[in-house]
């Protein structure tokens, strides 16, 4: 299980709690910029957040699970100020992802015209990170690469959703992705529902390609297993070094 939290609340007593799980725990900081960070969060409690953070350096606190900083990437970013997240990271052995801003059909989340990304602007981001990632952590190198493709717009042909992938709703309902929770998957008849949404999902794919790292993700590394299998020893000693 992974707890993805704005970090507001992650009190000692929750932190303890996590660490002594095997529970992943993804906290979003997308700028150390307080008056940017006040924007993309609506309030600036990046103070609040930190002191939280600084409980786990302080007290060395070890975790069962994969802990991460994760920061999206929008027009208003900018590398140097995406370094310092990455140090601060590594400072306290977390692990740094960052994303694209993802606009495409939203109704998984808000449409902001002045977040919508300038391709162009950000590939140097993307670049960078995936190089410096590339004898660092190879399943970061990977998903950087296709998250490039995606800015480039070369997509994958064939859409993860019902392939790599379902998401469970609060209520119980199975769906293909978090932007479609109206098209509902009978989990008894699983193969007759796919071949039901594959109309309408290869038509989003089409038109409104998405870069959802808590689905593509997952059939960006399927994709390239062959390449995990060689650095098998490499992925090990990534995820060992933050214990």
């Amino acid at each position: 299980p992974t707890v993805i939290t704005n970090g507001i609340l992650l009190s000692k007593k929750l932190i303890d709690e996590f660490s002594s799980r095997k529970c992943n725990v993804a906290i979003s900081i997308d700028s150390f910029n307080p008056k940017l960070y006040g924007y993309l969060r609506g309030k600036n409690t990046l103070d609040i957040v930190l002191k939280n953070l600084a409980y786990i350096k302080t007290n060395k606190i070890k975790t069962k699970g994969q802990w991460a900083i994760t920061t999206t990437v929008t027009n208003l970013s900018c590398l140097r100020d995406l370094l310092l997240i990455r140090k601060y990271a590594d400072d306290i052995k977390f692990h740094h992802i960052i994303r694209p801003y993802n606009a495409t059909l939203n109704k998984a989340g808000a449409v902001i015209e002045g977040l919508k990304i300038k391709r162009k602007k950000v590939f140097d981001i993307f670049e960078y990170f995936k190089e410096h990632e590339k004898n660092q952590n190879i399943i970061a190198h990977i998903v950087y690469g296709e998250q490039i493709k995606f800015l480039k717009n070369i997509c994958a042909k064939d859409c993860d959703a019902m392939k790599f992938s379902i998401v469970m709703l609060s209520n119980g309902n199975f769906v293909p992705c978090i932007e479609h929770p109206d098209k509902i998957i009978d989990m008894q008849k699983f193969d007759e529902s796919k071949k039901t949404l594959k109309i309408g999902i290869e038509f989003c794919q089409k038109t409104t390609p998405c870069i959802y790292g808590c689905a593509r993700n997952v059939g960006f590394l399927y994709k390239n297993m062959h390449v995990l299998f060689f650095n098998t020893l490499s992925i090990i000693k990534t995820f060992c070094k933050r214990r």
